[in-house]
This record gives structure tokens, C-alpha cells and sequence, in this order.
């Protein structure tokens, strides 16, 4: 069942095509993977401990500065949690993750134009 939700997460994503590399990522208290281009991206990020991970602040940098609809998606269902639309600033994307509903220590995330 998770392969169902993780291929349907990536079935968005051109991993053939798109020169994805690690992202430079940071947010206090939890681990955060970023891949991305100069364009799009893609990550998820968990918190240490039981702490919820909405209302978390993650800082991105490498992206071009423009504006991305970033779609907040919750890694054990698939559902798309959020999409919200936000600019990067000075080569930085800075993004908070959303309060869910039911305490979630992880999410994963997508980026695009």
C-alpha cells in the first residue's frame, strides 16, 4: 500500500528528464530533504520527537526567484493536503508547513512554476 501512495506522489515528477540534485534545506528541529532544480522541487521533512510538524518553517535555497505553488501532500495517504502559492526571494524559498487536522510528524512536498 505506501508503494501506491509514493508512486503516486512521484507520477508528478519527471525523475527521467529533470536534472534533480540536492538542495541546500533547513528548518529547526527536523530533518528535511530537498531535490530540485532551478524551477521545481521536491522534499519531505519530519520532525524529531511526538512534535507536529504543521506551523514549521522550511527554507529552501536554489530555486530561481519567482513565484511556486508549493503542494503539501501527507506521505502515508497521498492526499494533497494544501497547494499555496509563495516567492522565492533572494535565490531563498521560505515555506511554512500547514496545520493538519490530526498530529502528522512528517510531510512531503512539491514545487513547481
Amino acid at each position: 500500500d505506501q508503494l501506491k501512495v509514493l508512486a503516486g506522489f512521484v507520477s508528478a515528477l519527471d525523475l527521467a528528464n529533470r536534472p534533480y540534485r540536492p538542495l541546500e534545506a533547513a528548518a529547526n528541529g527536523t530533518d528535511l530533504y530537498v531535490m530540485g532544480t532551478a524551477t521545481d522541487a521536491f522534499g519531505w521533512g519530519r520532525v524529531c520527537g511526538k512534535e507536529e510538524i504543521g506551523g514549521k518553517e522550511f527554507r529552501i535555497r536554489g530555486l530561481d526567484d519567482r513565484p511556486y505553488t508549493v503542494s503539501w501532500v501527507d506521505p502515508w495517504s497521498g492526499k494533497t493536503l494544501e497547494s499555496t502559492r509563495v516567492p522565492s526571494r533572494n535565490g531563498e524559498l521560505a515555506i511554512t508547513v500547514p496545520r493538519i487536522n490530526d498530529a502528522h510528524p512528517d510531510v512531503a512536498f512539491r514545487i513547481a512554476e
